[in-house]
């Protein structure tokens, strides 16, 4: 009724483990209804009257082939996702962001330019392995340092930071817009040790990058349904107790700074930061 009477129509659309495979359907036969401006996906959440078993899992096949469907194909209207959706945007979608930014500072030109900024979620790849460099070959051709790269994370930040340099992208006065990376995490499903070391190096990529202005981590306290999902990002466990993540975010920038880089730096196999940090 609303797109007969030429109402712009936008669908909401909540992804769960109940409705993943209706919406993978409705994408790969094009059988969204016809008119439509535009579909905002929205990550079930396990509050209200959310479940926690309808919660969608990290590992099911079926999510990685959902964002690939939206990655790689084309449709007659827009596609949109809420702000949960960022790490699985990061971790299996290779188009998205890039073009995104370019498309919406192009949006933004033709009115005249703002002093819009930018945030991101540069997790690991994939999410459930904070030791990066000790993956598989797969995961490391997937970041590389260059625009070609198929994800952001904190291993190749500078590609990111680099883009925003360019003279198109500029705020109204010149210079590098704001640059925030607003969620940070690092599993310790591997061992404290491998977290604390890769939340060390990403905390340098940071700090010696002078166009990023801010870092926070993901999550003080584990949640049940991300360690179901083996994603251990807290900083404390379920329980209140506090892991060696904890006092390894304390001393990030503290007295005993030193002593964590050259463990994080032993743990990554170098001997210096100039090895695996791109200072900006």
């Amino acid at each position: 009724m609303l797109i007969n009477s030429k109402v712009k129509t936008n669908i909401h659309y909540v992804l769960s483990n109940s409705s993943i495979d209706e919406a993978i359907t409705l994408l790969e036969q094009n059988k969204f209804s016809k008119g439509i401006n535009a579909i905002i996906f929205l990550l079930h959440k396990p509050v209200g009257l959310g479940q926690s078993e309808n919660v969608l899992s990290y590992h099911d096949p079926r999510l990685q082939h959902f964002f690939q469907l939206v990655d790689h194909n084309n449709y007659d209207f827009k596609i949109g996702f809420d702000s949960c959706s960022i790490p699985a945007i990061l971790n299996f979608t290779s188009n998205l962001s890039k073009d995104f930014i370019d498309t919406f500072n192009a949006i933004i030109a033709t009115g005249g330019n703002i002093d819009w900024g930018l945030v991101s979620h540069p997790y690991p790849v994939p999410l459930t392995w904070a030791a990066y460099w000790t993956g598989g070959a797969y995961y490391k051709n997937l970041v590389k340092h260059n625009v070609a790269t198929a994800y952001m994370t904190m291993e190749n930040i500078e590609v990111m930071t680099d883009y925003m340099c360019s003279p198109q992208l500029l705020a109204p006065n010149g210079e590098v817009r704001s640059i925030l990376l607003i969620e940070v995490g690092y599993t310790t499903t591997q061992g404290d040790d491998y977290a604390c070391a890769a939340m060390v190096l990403g905390y340098q990529q940071a700090a010696n990058n002078q166009h990023i202005d801010g870092m926070i981590m993901s999550g003080q306290t584990d949640h049940p349904v991300e360690l179901a999902q083996g994603l251990a990002f807290g900083l404390s466990n379920v329980d209140g107790s506090h892991k060696g993540t904890y006092e390894c975010f304390k001393q990030l920038d503290g007295p005993n700074a030193q002593a964590y880089i050259q463990n994080a730096l032993a743990l990554r196999g170098v001997s210096d930061l100039g090895q695996v940090v791109y200072p900006r």
